[in-house]
């Protein structure tokens, strides 16, 4: 299933009928967003407001998801369709519609949870659009009580919101078998990342992405840089548009995700990676600097990839991949101490 722009502007809480309205209110949401944080709530507040939001972040945010949830192995994957699937700041419904497209036919029960009385109102009317079961969805201010089912808590932009010390005390409220974090692309959400996985480790979590490996110390965590994923997608043609007159790149997206798994160990008989960064490519090859944690190679690495090993298509593949992705690898040379020639 893929997003249907017209399916969603039929379920808005107010149409928008002129372009010129829409691109004023989504440069209002955008400023409050960057400039004037403490208007950041607004856009929660106004019918019209919301719509916006929806027409936009929702639709640019749902694929994210899709990213992330490539990249989990077949087993986590079968998870998801049987646990319940808690968004915490769901907003619109915005990843329980990515849940949904991504998997259609989920057995479990969705649970919004937002403190926007307007927005569960437009989340109600957009999932129900798109088939949500109406049995299976519960949207509420607070998060279920029931902790008889195993679930998984999702986080969209709101442990950024909420900050560690409230996520902790959810988490041991509803003790989730699975928790999945995609969070804004800055250090700031790094950080706050840094800072609850150390509890995740100490419950018997397991990192499934990104970290190689299930790897459970970072290379990166006293580092002025920070690692993260860099999501690069192209929108259809009307979303590319609004993305031109709001002059809002959302062609590359910064993002952190983090899934964390109780019942699932990460492992792997291949040398695996993760791509921290692309580095400047050469006249002959590529270059990436990577996360990698095995008893031969563990910490960050440059590692090269030589083009010639590629076809035309998949070099232009290669040109236009997103940061973060995870990799099996062979090394072919070493070529320093810190540094590797590998094939994919």
């Amino acid at each position: 299933m893929e997003l249907d722009l017209d399916l969603i502007k039929e379920s808005l809480v107010e149409p928008i009928r002129k372009e010129s309205e829409l691109i004023k209110l989504i440069k209002q949401i955008k400023n409050n967003f960057t400039v004037e944080r403490d208007k950041i709530d607004q856009y929660c507040l106004d019918q019209k407001m919301v719509s916006a939001y929806t027409t936009f972040y929702l639709t640019t945010n749902v694929p994210k998801f899709s990213f992330v949830f490539a990249q989990l192995s077949e087993k986590l994957k079968n998870l998801f369709q049987e646990y319940d699937f808690i968004d915490f700041g769901t907003g619109p419904g915005t990843y329980i519609l990515a849940h949904h497209l991504q998997i259609p036919e989920f057995k479990g029960n969705y649970y919004g949870v937002d403190a926007s009385e307007l927005m569960l109102k437009q989340a109600s009317k957009l999932l129900f659009k798109y088939g949500v079961n109406k049995e299976s969805l519960s949207l509420s201010s607070e998060p279920p009580k029931d902790n008889s089912k195993k679930k998984i808590l999702f986080f969209g932009n709101s442990l950024n919101e909420i900050g560690p010390s409230l996520f902790k005390r959810i988490r041991n409220e509803l003790d989730p078998e699975i928790v999945f974090f995609l969070e804004p692309g800055t250090k700031e959400s790094f950080n706050n990342i840094l800072n609850v996985r150390e509890e995740l480790f100490q419950k018997d979590y397991h990192c499934h992405f990104p970290c190689p490996s299930g790897l459970t110390r970072c290379f990166m965590g006293n580092s002025d840089n920070w690692c993260h994923q860099v999501f690069r997608h192209i929108h259809d043609e009307e979303t590319q548009r609004l993305c031109q007159l709001v002059q809002l790149d959302r062609n590359v997206m910064p993002l952190i995700a983090h899934v964390y798994c109780k019942a699932l160990k990460r492992t792997s008989e291949k040398l695996e990676g993760f791509m921290v960064r692309r580095l400047k490519e050469s006249k002959h090859s590529f270059k990436w600097q990577v996360c990698l944690d095995n008893i031969k190679y563990s910490g960050l690495f440059e590692v090269e990839l030589h083009k010639k090993n590629f076809s035309k298509s998949e070099l232009k593949k290669m040109k236009k991949i997103s940061t973060g992705l995870k990799f099996n690898f062979q090394v072919e040379k070493q070529l320093g101490d810190k540094k590797l020639r590998i094939s994919l």
